[in-house]
């Protein structure tokens, strides 16, 4: 399903509710004081950090924990580090993190189409959809990504 099937004519719902994910995980702030790293975000132009992740512990305290290695490639767009990552554990291709987001998503959200291409060529299940039923298409196409669809396009 896209996300232009899921939420219809609503794109500003569309995004507020991926905006609301990326910072209930600490990846942006529209404040720009997630973690320590900042990009731009693909949607709503939000800070993001792709080295931290906030979470809470049983108290309810915030937490930082850095993120899973293979995310934080595909966030920055680091393909070599990467290749060096999934070479060494195939299965990591398909890492999905608590929102069922793989390194393909976050590499389709920040526009990384080297990364995407990679990630494809060498086995990322593009059918794989998050929490909210999105797969990396659909995250491509609500952070216009234009580019990426192609790419991304599951042969019906």
């Amino acid at each position: 399903m896209s996300a232009g099937k899921k939420y219809g004519d609503d794109a500003d719902r569309a995004r507020r509710r991926y905006i609301e994910i990326a910072e209930g995980l600490g990846w942006c702030s529209e404040s720009g004081t997630a973690g320590s790293t900042k990009r731009s975000a693909g949607i709503g132009g939000a800070s993001v950090s792709v080295m931290q992740k906030v979470e809470t512990d049983d108290d309810g305290d915030r937490q930082s924990n850095e993120a899973a290695p293979v995310v934080s490639a595909a966030l920055q767009g680091d393909l070599s580090g990467l290749q060096t990552i999934i070479q060494a554990d195939s299965s990591l291709v398909n890492y999905q993190d608590d929102q069922g987001m793989t390194p393909l998503h976050f590499a389709a959200d920040r526009g990384h189409a080297h990364v995407v291409q990679w990630l494809v060529e060498h086995g990322a299940d593009r059918s794989i959809k998050d929490v909210d039923d999105m797969t990396a298409y659909d995250v491509a196409e609500l952070s216009g990504r234009d580019e990426l669809l192609d790419m991304l396009r599951i042969a019906s």
